[in-house]
């Protein structure tokens, strides 16, 4: 693997929408000077105008990006098929939701709500008026985090085994006074963006377990946290968070680290370094097979390319949709923080371990319906797609189409290779879940089954199965229905096929023994 690695080759980008919608800015703060209009601007997508209720401060920041300042907010309301950004401080953000236009486009900046009451409001409100919706996670579509994660998915590293956040720096909070007062800063605000990123990597941790504290220096809330992500035995994952240290440059850091079995990868986050100019970001690897030190250091790409904060509006476009009819986001599975700290965290923790394990044996838990959560996710163990499996599935079905068999004939086809059987597909990607017995279960079916993507030979799936509904059984009162939401991904993170698992849980009955 190493004779050919070519750190070029990696992907730095996103897919762009063919024809962008314009978008309307909410708010004239410095994150949309800074941030989204260079972005925008960079990524050629039109901007409509900009609406805040400070007039002048719109106008000014309009006049600097030469685009268009509205007068009112009814006339930012009504601009043309427009998609609307909100750029505002979360108390905001459910005031101009419940005003959009139904079956609107929007891109809301984090954190989604100041509390999960908020969160939760907000989510009501986008179903209520059909809102299509992406929260503005940025930092996962940077250019050196798309290609560290291509890396990884190619194999380069082996499996990660080892993730480190280091932060210490000094982060002029004066920037942003809306968040004198706000009750949780450092997590919901900062820190949030390096466990979507640690998310997008390694998957849903097992839980977390995290500290987040202020400095008697100044006001804000919380400007430093420790946090420990579980993966189980076989990742450690850890975050140390340092707003505050400002005593020179020399020995700031903003830096991850990324070991795996058989290569690591070291990451400088250089735009929070003397924010908001920054520094340049770097990305060194050393891929598996080398001698010591690492092999490469990546050369980011930048133009024509747009910065990180430009993708997530891709995200939010009819084109790129990420959120489905209900507004739960097919990403995030439609659950509120999973970094939340529950109220009994022992019993949390029994819970996690009794359903969402990733021991390899089977093993046999007896889980009621009131056990389960909604919300709630695991994500299975990888299987590489070989021919072998073709061969076999092709026998045991009898499905011998050459789309599947004739490796000539498929050269043919767009992606020029075989694709595997969508019955195959969904075979192994039920088998993948099968690593718990609950014998107060069974399985009523399957529901809403899509094949999304092609899988071809060399492709590693795993499966990702989110507790989506529960609801009554009409014909068993003394069961309920609980349906799982399957989704099979490939290495790249992709969705190749989905499905809803309709379970039939008994109910606890009086005097039920936990």
């Amino acid at each position: 693997m190493t004779e050919t690695f070519d750190p070029s080759s990696l992907r730095q980008w996103w897919p762009k929408p063919a024809t962008p919608r314009p978008i309307v800015i909410f708010g004239a703060g410095s994150i949309v000077g800074d941030a989204h209009l260079p972005a925008y601007r960079n990524a050629g997508f039109p901007v409509a105008g900009i609406f805040d209720p400070d007039a002048e401060k719109a106008a000014a920041l309009a006049r600097q990006w030469d685009v268009s300042a509205f007068t009112s907010e009814g006339e930012a309301l009504s601009a043309e098929n427009a998609i609307f950004d909100l750029a505002t401080p979360p108390a905001a953000h459910a005031s101009i939701l419940s005003k959009l236009p139904k079956g609107s486009f929007a891109l809301i900046q984090k954190p989604m709500g100041s509390d999960l009451a908020a969160a939760t409001g907000i989510l009501e409100i986008c179903r209520e008026r059909n809102i299509r919706a992406a929260v503005n996670f940025q930092l996962r579509f940077a250019p050196m985090m798309l290609a560290l994660k291509d890396a990884i998915a190619r194999g380069y590293l082996g499996e990660v085994v080892d993730f480190d956040a280091w932060l210490a720096l000094a982060t002029p909070w004066g920037l942003w006074p809306f968040l004198k007062g706000l009750p949780r800063i450092e997590i919901a605000m900062h820190s949030i963006h390096y466990l979507d990123l640690v998310r997008s990597l390694l998957g849903d941790p097992q839980g977390v377990h995290a500290k987040t504290i202020g400095h008697p220096n100044h006001e804000v809330a919380q400007t430093r946290t420790a946090a420990i992500l579980d993966y189980g035995d076989a990742v450690r994952c850890v975050l140390s968070v340092n707003h505050d240290h400002d005593f020179g440059r020399r020995f700031q850091a903003c830096e991850f680290r990324i070991c795996g079995t058989r290569g690591a990868a070291y990451v400088k986050l250089g735009v929070n370094l003397d924010y908001p100019r920054g520094e340049p970001d770097e990305l060194w690897i050393r891929p598996s097979g080398t001698a010591n030190g690492f092999r490469c250091r990546l050369k980011v790409r930048g133009s024509p390319t747009p910065s990180p904060t430009g993708w997530p509006i891709c995200n939010a476009m009819p084109a790129a949709r990420t959120m489905n009819s209900s507004g739960r986001s097919r990403t995030h599975g439609g659950r509120w923080p999973w970094w939340r700290p529950p109220i009994n965290r022992a019993r949390a923790r029994q819970r996690r371990s009794q359903r969402f394990h990733r021991k390899s044996e089977m093993s046999e838990q007896t889980i009621y319906y009131e056990d389960y959560e909604q919300g709630q996710v695991r994500l299975t163990s990888g299987r590489t797609i070989t021919e072998t499996d073709f061969v076999v599935h092709a026998g045991h079905t009898g499905d011998f189409f050459p789309h599947h068999m004739d490796a000539e004939f498929a050269k043919t086809l767009p992606g020029g290779q075989r694709i595997a059987h969508g019955t195959m597909i969904f075979s192994i990607g039920v088998g993948l879940t099968a690593s718990l017995i609950n014998p107060v279960a069974f399985s009523y079916g399957y529901d809403r089954l899509r094949f999304v993507r092609p899988v071809h030979i060399g492709d590693t799936i795993r499966t990702r199965v989110t507790i989506a509904a529960k609801e009554d059984d009409p014909k068993r009162p003394r069961a309920g229905r609980v349906i799982e939401r399957c989704e099979v991904i490939n290495q790249r993170g992709e969705v190749v096929l989905a499905a809803d698992h309709i379970l039939i849980v008994e109910r606890k009955l009086e005097g039920t023994i936990q």
